[in-house]
């Protein structure tokens, strides 16, 4: 309860000491009345289901990747990813390794589909990059945009 005093000013809030609410965790000692500790009380306990739930609708409201078939035959479905999202899942659906060297964070468009390579050239257009092959593995390897100079590498001493 807030008792007030009158002065010149107007009334002046003070804490009536004897409604501290001392068992109420973070509330101890601090001149926090019963009714302001169980706000605060309230606030807390609620305020963590609705960032669950916050979190919860973001992800439902994020957008998927759907890849179907192989490498010979691919449908890849997508709806407001970025190329990363949408390599990332290329990648883990059918079997390769990529790294890059600059940030694929453009959007891609809705559906690729073909093999393989023809997916690829399609969602890195605009970027240069490599496709590597050996022992039935596969890698990409995105250098950069496309007409972009791309960063010499470092000179190396030869010992004399």
């Amino acid at each position: 309860m807030i008792i007030g005093t009158r002065n010149g000013d107007g009334m002046i809030p003070r804490f009536d000491e004897s409604k501290i609410a001392p068992g109420l965790p973070g509330c101890q000692n601090v001149g926090v009345t019963r009714s302001s500790a169980a706000i605060m009380c309230q606030y807390r306990c609620l305020r963590w289901p609705v960032v669950v739930l916050a979190c919860a609708l973001a992800t439902i409201a994020r957008a998927e990747v759907h890849v179907e078939g192989d490498s010979t035959a691919a449908r890849v479905t997508t709806s407001q990813e970025t190329i990363s999202e949408v390599l990332a899942a290329l990648a883990a659906a059918l079997h390769f390794k990529y790294r890059t060297a600059v940030r694929l964070d453009a959007s891609a468009n809705a559906v690729y589909s073909g093999s393989l390579r023809e997916v690829i050239a399609r969602l890195l257009d605009g970027y240069n990059y490599v496709i590597r092959g050996s022992h039935g593995t596969i890698e990409i390897i995105v250098t950069g945009r496309r007409g972009e100079v791309a960063p010499r590498p470092p000179k190396t001493r030869r010992g004399g």
